[in-house]
């Protein structure tokens, strides 16, 4: 889908056979899809958003009051464009998002959970040197904890970079027995 005016453009890919397409969507800032999966109870909401870098608290209060935000088997997954707390920021040059507590206080209200990574390490980086250099994690999974409750096993990984500012991001949701499995074909929408 086209990122109205931004760089790039935003995608969803997901393991081929093992979703359904049911439905997707465009937005402002964002692509979703619903899919339907043999493993899950119904059918799940997946929305990439590619978050704005300015006035990022009004858009997400406007986001967050949609009525797919309410879904019991929502992901939200995309360059987010926040980070939370000194833990997510790197290099000589990097402070604390100044909206941490806003973005912390937002996915606790909203019964997000942020499926953290088994290693915290960035998924941007400025390309720049010396102490100029910062790197953050921007992108990243919310899950609706209802959601996260039901399937018990999801794990998030950074995937490896060409030479873009962003790293890719995976999901992987599984029903016990949690299953890793090698990596995928995909189907881009």
């Amino acid at each position: 889908m086209d990122s109205f005016g931004h760089s790039r453009g935003v995608a969803i890919g997901f393991r081929e056979g093992r979703l359904k397409l049911l439905n997707s969507w465009g937005m402002f800032h964002g692509l979703g899809i619903e899919v339907l999966s043999p493993e899950f109870d119904g059918p799940l909401s997946i929305l990439n958003i590619y978050g704005p870098c300015q006035e990022r608290a009004s858009f997400w209060n406007s986001l967050l009051a949609k009525f797919v935000m309410r879904d019991q088997n929502l992901v939200v997954g995309g360059d987010l464009n926040f980070s939370i707390g000194n833990a997510e920021a790197w290099g000589p040059s990097a402070r604390e998002d100044p909206l941490s507590d806003f973005f912390q206080n937002s996915l606790t209200s909203h019964k997000l959970i942020d499926a953290n990574l088994s290693k915290l390490k960035p998924t941007w980086r400025n390309h720049r040197t010396g102490e100029a250099r910062v790197a953050k994690r921007l992108d990243r999974f919310l899950l609706c904890e209802d959601l996260a409750s039901r399937i018990l096993m999801f794990r998030q990984w950074i995937g490896e970079g060409g030479n873009l500012d962003h790293f890719p991001i995976l999901l992987e949701l599984s029903k016990p027995p949690f299953k890793p499995v090698a990596p995928f074909k995909y189907n881009v929408v």
